[in-house]
């Protein structure tokens, strides 16, 4: 399970363009992680989970295609549950960032 300290995660925000950190915040996109986990009936503590691998994602520590991976891993759910909010979050948030998170990513 990929862990980033405080500090590693603070010397990247600092290097994120400003329409990254603008999708780590928007609140469209907060209840699109959030009604995705609802979908899949995840508990508190899972939600929290796939939040942070989203921002993970959007802050390019975690490659996208990677995500259904860590989502399983951190939040201890079924492998095909992973890959349908995986592919929820890629469609519908990681997809119009692609090009930013890449490079972050590289």
């Amino acid at each position: 399970m990929l862990q980033i300290s405080q500090q590693i995660a603070i010397q990247r925000w600092d290097t994120l363009p400003d329409i990254l950190r603008e999708a780590l915040f928007d609140d469209r996109n907060t209840e699109i992680v959030q009604q995705i986990a609802t979908a899949e009936h995840l508990s508190d503590d899972k939600r929290k989970a796939v939040s942070r691998i989203a921002g993970y994602v959007m802050m390019g520590f975690l490659h996208p295609e990677d995500a259904a991976q860590e989502i399983k891993d951190a939040a201890g759910i079924d492998s095909r549950i992973a890959d349908a909010i995986a592919g929820s979050l890629n469609a519908k948030i990681f997809s119009p960032l692609r090009n930013d998170i890449a490079k972050m990513y590289a």
